[in-house]
């Protein structure tokens, strides 16, 4: 699998230990993607905005606010967890997904985003 960053080099047949500096390090600019395929990915993006409703979620969870997206590769269809998710989530769901588990699921409500 590839991992792909806003801000550094993609890294392809990523390990999990790359994954955990990655994230871990929040170097990696505003968006993170990690691909199985062209057609099927997990990715997340960061959300912040001004304001109160992400110093809110800073001071309650001590993470920016990201948000939670995965392409299924047999049909297309893209989905996005609900709500605003912290870098620890983003970090375990992305490698359940490297791993090929399927446990991350089964974490966040997921509804389908019309990606046409």
């Amino acid at each position: 699998m590839r991992l792909i960053t806003d801000d550094l080099p993609k890294i392809d047949e990523v390990t999990v230990a790359q994954i955990e500096q990655v994230l871990g390090g929040e170097a990696f600019g505003k968006f993170a993607v990690l691909m199985s395929s062209d057609e099927a990915f997990i990715q997340a993006a960061c959300v912040w905005e001004p304001g109160g409703q992400s110093r809110r979620f800073i001071e309650e969870t001590g993470s920016d606010p990201f948000q939670l997206e995965y392409r299924e590769k047999t049909t297309g269809r893209l989905f996005v967890a609900d709500g605003n998710r912290t870098l620890a989530e983003v970090t375990r769901a992305f490698i359940g997904y490297l791993n090929g588990q399927t446990d991350w699921l089964m974490r966040f409500t997921w509804r389908e985003i019309d990606s046409r």
